[in-house]
């Protein structure tokens, strides 16, 4: 397996190169050819990046926009996608937390790709994974080994080490939604959700 996990300014290369194409309305003019163009582009930009595919399962860590969802179908029609899910209270408050300002505006972009998520699944020929994200970042281990079963890839107790390891690094943040409502109200409302404990 081949894990790219990288730095997002090269992250955004390979999203502005599957980007040029995206889009439904792109995919009644797009040939084998164009795919075929595409996906070249791709692996020549991982491989000067040191990354070498060949024989093996590319597991690519980049974030997505809903709109290349039919683009990636086009260009890689065998992909999983694998979509975390999180309480939106939750992720609102670590977008505070990350020294995010524009968190209404944030909020409206992610209901909006949501709601283009959910149309794109009802026709876009790719594998969807669910994951589950609090848990991700609470107790990942076994989250992690769901999803490697899913992907059809052997645990390696190698992973849970490093995971584990990452986590003691990490200090936990004080508070929860409920103590930052004021600040947190204009964004979950637009995500239809309240602050918890």
């Amino acid at each position: 397996v081949m894990l790219v996990a990288d730095k997002p300014e090269t992250q955004l290369r390979r999203r502005t190169i599957i980007g040029k194409v995206a889009g439904a309305d792109i995919l009644p003019i797009f040939t084998p050819g164009d795919a075929t163009e595409v996906a070249a582009a791709y692996w020549q930009d991982l491989a000067r990046g040191g990354l070498e595919p060949r024989g093996r399962q590319t597991l690519d860590a980049m974030w997505t926009s809903a709109h290349m969802l039919p683009s990636i179908a086009a260009i890689f029609p065998r992909s999983k996608v694998i979509v975390v899910n999180r309480d939106p209270a939750e992720m609102v408050l670590d977008w505070l937390r990350a020294g995010y300002a524009e968190l209404p505006e944030m909020a409206e972009y992610f209901r909006e790709q949501q709601q283009l998520l959910a149309e794109y699944r009802q026709w876009v020929p790719l594998e969807f994974l669910e994951a589950d994200g609090d848990a991700l970042l609470s107790d990942p281990e076994p989250e992690l080994q769901r999803l490697a079963e899913m992907l059809g890839l052997d645990w390696d107790e190698a992973a849970a080490e490093r995971v584990n390891n990452m986590r003691v690094a990490t200090r936990p943040f004080r508070g929860t939604a409920s103590d930052y409502e004021d600040v947190l109200e204009a964004p979950l409302g637009i995500l239809g959700a309240g602050t918890r404990d």
